[in-house]
Parts: structure tokens; sequence; C-alpha cells
């Protein structure tokens, strides 16, 4: 007779396989022609990103340049004192919630397999912590490392910062489910003193921090690092921190270790104290059984609400907030605005709108009151955010919302059986991100006028620079202007663009909730929007024509108004081409036919 299998063996193999089949997945969806090309795009973009034309490769990189060592001691006590306060945090807030990183199906399977305990978490674990590794590698290939060996050394440094933190909130809440098995009195005392401790540690952290403060505050050198790095090691309550903050900065030590030598100095310490998370969570004992089910349970909801399988419902509070009052009769684009509009946020419009017109006044309120150079040199910086970030979100941020026919085309035959006109049924699919579009701009600009007029009040110079003197009344009101005439049609073109490709090439660009992952959906997103930006592009070749004259024959006007006259001009051709574009939309709506079209 044969000897049974061992347990590792066992779940080396369960391992494999379910690796196997998800390449052979992957493998199979290469060979439709649009995830084919999504990958050659997705590898062609990482190669450039990678290998830049003009800047050398991994190989013939020379290392970079470490950093000076106060610098680098001060981030290790930034780092470590980060790791305590979220530290304390775990302790004081996280659950009592036992529970394994497995799926639904591997729960059940490994479960109840002819295995010890013991082996399924250590699984779960080690596989859990590779997945962290992969993940961090392939974060930091976008990094554009200067050598093979600092990838290597800043992935596992990573790989141990991260994989620390893991376990260390899956040890708590290991221990926790622990103490619930106690007695009532040893389960409530136990839970009492360890709330005490991260309290007294989150108190201690803080008058340090406030000692270093004042230290570094009355120090004869000018504030910088090595005061900083002074008044820690001398302090009263300094020395202590650094003794309490030990083990935290052998966490961290190898990702901020400067060459070769000092990562390989810093790395056994940091590995001890990993490899002891990793047994404290192995040897507590816990039944995680039921909370593995019901967390991989969770997860599956949730995926499947993500793809629209099972709908989220609101809770009893949020069905009674609505983004407006539906009549009962009226004209049916208008449910489809509501609907949209709830699926994104159900806080009433009024509720919006108010908060958005409020940032003027508090914007102007911050701008004419913070009169210290501090606060001065603060609404500087949100003044020059403002208008930037603004313009940029106003854009694209409707398209990301997919709160239209990119969503509502997956229930075609549905939205065939609706009373509503096809041209009418794409203006209402466009309208809930267009609107929501708009309301950022509104806010953004009024912030920016309110934060401006402020500053002008109590004489505040305006920004000068790469935005040409942005804050002077003369050529921030033109701006706005400019911005509320140009930007509302170029984001509506954007969206149908979107939207057309969509509906006419539903097999490529699927409807629905659900988005595929991986480099295929990577390459097929960079496809859509290079191919968007480039129709965009042709769009706005008529609305340059009759713009560029203006601005040209308008130069020598008072100000900046030479732009909004030539955006008003401009944006003429942009609203006909987005009114024509609704049309075929409309058109293309007619004569889709969902039980072909669709992809399966």
């Amino acid at each position: 007779m044969s000897a049974a299998p061992s347990a590792a063996g066992a779940l080396l193999f369960f391992a494999l396989r379910s690796a196997e089949n998800a390449a052979r997945r992957r493998l199979r969806r290469l060979t439709e022609a649009r995830y084919a090309l999504g990958l050659a795009i997705a590898v062609a973009y990482i190669a450039f990103v990678l290998v830049r034309p003009g800047r050398p490769g991994l190989r013939g990189a020379a290392a970079a340049a470490p950093l000076p060592v106060a610098w680098t001691t001060v981030g290790l006590l930034a780092a470590s004192g980060a790791l305590l306060l979220g530290a304390a945090l775990v302790w004081l807030f996280r659950g009592s919630e036992a529970s394994l990183s497995l799926t639904e199906g591997e729960a059940e399977f490994l479960f109840a397999a002819p295995i010890p305990r013991s082996a399924v978490v250590h699984f779960a674990l080690l596989r859990s912590q590779l997945r962290v590794l992969l993940g961090v590698l392939a974060a930091l290939l976008f990094s554009r490392p200067s050598s093979a060996a600092g990838l290597l050394r800043s992935a596992l440094g990573a790989w141990i910062l991260f994989s620390t933190v893991n376990l260390h909130v899956l040890g708590v809440g290991f221990t926790k489910a622990a103490w619930k098995e106690r007695s009532p009195l040893r389960r409530r005392t136990t839970a009492l003193l360890a709330t005490l401790l991260a309290l007294a540690l989150l108190g201690f952290a803080a008058a340090a921090l406030a000692e270093i403060a004042v230290r570094v505050a009355r120090s004869p050198r000018s504030p910088g690092v090595l005061s900083v790095e002074a008044a820690v090691a001398t302090g009263v309550l300094g020395r202590p921190l650094l003794a309490l903050l030990l083990p935290l900065r052998a966490v961290v030590a190898p990702l901020f270790a400067p060459t070769a030598a000092a990562f390989a100095a810093a790395l056994p310490a940091s590995l001890l104290v990993l490899a002891l998370h990793y047994v404290w969570v192995v040897r507590t004992n816990v039944r995680y059984e039921d909370a593995t089910i019901a967390g991989a349970a969770r997860r599956a909801a949730e995926r499947a609400r993500r793809r629209g399988e099972l709908p989220a419902l609101p809770g009893e509070a949020k069905r009674r907030s609505v983004p407006f009052r539906l009549e009962p009769a009226g004209r049916p684009e208008t449910a489809i605005v509501w609907k949209n509009l709830a699926a994104w946020s159900r806080t009433p419009l009024a509720t919006r709108l108010g908060g958005v017109v409020a940032l003027g006044p508090l914007a102007f309120a911050a701008g004419a009151f913070l009169s210290s150079p501090a606060g001065d040199q603060a609404t500087a910086v949100a003044l020059l955010v403002l208008s930037t970030l603004t313009p940029l979100l106003a854009l694209l941020l409707p398209s990301g919302l997919r709160l239209d026919l990119r969503r509502d085309l997956a229930d075609a035959a549905l939205l065939r059986s609706w009373p509503v006109r096809p041209a009418g049924l794409v203006a209402a699919e466009l309208a809930a991100p267009f609107s929501i579009g708009l309301l950022v701009l509104v806010g953004g600009a009024l912030a920016t006028v309110g934060l401006s007029a402020g500053r002008a009040l109590r004489g505040a110079t305006a920004l000068s620079g790469a935005l040409g003197g942005i804050g002077a009344p003369d050529r921030l009101f033109p701006a706005v202007l400019t911005a509320f005439l140009v930007i509302p049609p170029l984001s509506l073109l954007f969206l149908l663009g979107q939207n057309g490709a969509t509906l006419a090439f539903p097999a490529w660009f699927p409807p629905g909730p659900q988005r595929s992952r991986g480099l295929e959906q990577m390459g097929i997103n960079l496809l859509t929007f290079a191919a968007s930006f480039v129709a965009l592009a042709l769009a706005v070749v008529p609305a340059a024509v009759l713009a560029l004259p203006v601005l040209y024959l308008g130069r020598g006007l008072p100000g900046a108004w030479s732009f909004p006259l030539a955006a008003l001009l401009g944006s003429l051709p942009l609203w006909g081409e987005a009114a024509f574009g609704v049309l075929l939309m409309a058109r293309m709506w007619e004569r889709f036919d969902p039980s072909v079209d669709l992809p399966d």
C-alpha cells in the first residue's frame, strides 16, 4: 500500500493546478483579436516605460546617487513613527475577525480536506506574501529603477514592510478572536489592558513629538534634517522613543538602505521581525473557519455587485435620499438621468449645489484672513492647484464614471422596451456624467475666484511664472470664462467618443460594470483613450481655425479678454459636432440588435 501524500505535497499540487488553470484561461482569451491586440499594446507600453528612448535601460544605467545619511535617518524615524501610530490604531479599532484570504471554493475544499489546520494557515499566509511580492515588483518596474540590483533591493524591502504590516493586522484579529474564547472576566480585563497600552503609546508618541518640535524650534542652527536628528537623539523622551521604535526601524531599514552593504546589514533584523509575526499568527490558537468562509462570501458578493450580477441595495436611511424628486408623470428621459445620478450618489442635488456654492465664500475667507507668511504661501499653492487641476478633472472625470451607455448597454434588450426616442435616450444617458463634470467646474471656479478675491482684498500679489500672473483679476476672470466656454463641449465630445466606441464595437469594448483585468485589458484601455484623444484632437481643428484669428486680432485688448472671445467663437463648432454626435449615436442605436451585437 502506498503512503498517503503529505499535506505540503497536496497543497503544492492544489496551488500549481490553480495557477495552471488561471494561465489557461488567460491564454484562451488571447485567441480573440481584441485581447491579443491589447496584450501587444500593453507590452509595448511597458517596454517604452522601462527602456525609454534617449535614456539607458536597466543594464546600462548608472547607480542612482544615494540619499544623504541624515535624510535616511530622518526618513527611518518618520516611517517607523508612522508604523507605531498605525499599530496603536490597529489595536484600538481592529475587530476580532480571524479570517484567512481564501475564496469560497478554496475554503470549502481545504477545510474539508484531510490535512492539518496549521497546513491551511501556512498555505494561505505564504500565498498572500507571494502575491504581495509580485505586486510590489510589478509596481516598482514603473518607477524606472537605475539598476536591476536596486530594483531587487527595493522590491525585497517593500515586500518585508507590507508583509509585516499585513501579518500584524491579521495577528491582531486572530489574537482578539482568541480572547473571545476566554472567560468574560479575563476577556474584558485583557481587552482593557490592551486598550490602555495602545492609548499610552499614542500619548507617549505625541509627547515625544511635541518635545522634538520644541527642541528643533529652539535649536541654534536653522531648522533642518540635522536639527531634527539631534533633537531626537538628545531629548528626554527622544531616547526612549528610539528604543521603542527599534523593531519598527528594523522593518523599514532595508527599504531606506542607500547601498548594498547597508541593505545586507539591515536585512537579518527585518527578516527576524517578519518571522516573529509569522510565528505569532500561526501559533495563535483560534477557530478561523467560520470567519474565513464569511469573509470569502462577502468578497464574492462585492465582486458580483461590481459585475452587476448582485445589486447593492442602499440602507433604509439612504433609500429616502434621492438626487431629486421624480414625478410620477413626465418625460421618460428624466427617469434615466435620475437613475444614473442615483447610481453615482444618492445625495440630493440641492445639497450638492449648496456645498459647491459655499466653496466661494469659504475660499474668500481663507484668502482674506490667512495673512501670515505660512498662510499666504498655503493659499498661493491652493490657488495654483485649483487653477490647474479643476479643468483636468472637469474634462476627464465624466469619462471615468461610466454612468452612461457604457454601463447600460449590457441591458440593451430592456432599454429597447422603454418609450424613449433614440436621440433622447442618448442625451439622457450622457446627462448624468456631463452634469457631474459641470459641478466640478463650477466648484473649482468659485473656489479659485473666491481665493483670488480674498488675496486681492488684503493686497497679496498674484502668482507669476509659467501661468502668467494667475490670481490677478484682469487674467483670472477671462481664464474662468474661457474654461466655461471650452471645457463643457470638449467633455461632451469625449463622452460621445467613448460611448460611441462601445455602441459601435461592443465586442471590443464590452458594456456593463464588469471590467476585465490583466495586461490585455490594460492595452485595450490604452487603445480606447488614445483613440478618444485622437478623435478629440480632430474635432478641435475647426474650433482652432475660428479661434486663432480672433486671438491674433485681439492681442491688443487689455488683459486677456481676447481668450473668451476666441473661446466663444471656437465653441460653436464644438457644440455643433456634439449635436451631430448625438444624432449619429441615435441612428446607431436604432440599428443596434442586442441579440446579435452584444458579446456573449
